[in-house]
């Protein structure tokens, strides 16, 4: 159990965290700066994750980056449940190329 955690516990953790920023009703996200501040935090949410689940499944790219868009998928769906948000393809583009980002850098340093 202790080792689960050990490996998967800040992956699991910070898909919480991000579901829980994803919970934030519309009418209470910060608006300054717009769409540019949209792309780079959706860019470093998922690069995070990215580093994080390729540290959990020890540099296996496609089980990470499975996992990683399946998340991003899921968070954009629950998006469209709360109210003020909605969910956008392209915000899963976007937090795919986060992934992408991280794990270029994770294959070079490999």
């Amino acid at each position: 159990m202790n080792f689960f955690f050990a490996k998967w516990g800040l992956a699991l953790l910070w898909m919480g965290i991000i579901l829980t920023i994803s919970s934030i009703p519309g009418p209470l996200l910060p608006r300054a700066g717009g769409e540019p501040r949209n792309i780079l935090f959706h860019l470093f949410e998922y690069a995070v994750l990215g580093w994080l689940l390729l540290r959990a499944t020890e540099g296996k790219g496609l089980f990470a980056g499975t996992i990683s868009a399946g998340w991003a998928v899921l968070d954009e769906w629950y998006q469209s449940f709360v109210p003020g948000r909605a969910s956008s393809v392209k915000d899963v583009i976007v937090d795919l190329a986060g992934f992408g980002l991280i794990l270029i850098l994770w294959k070079r340093r490999s």
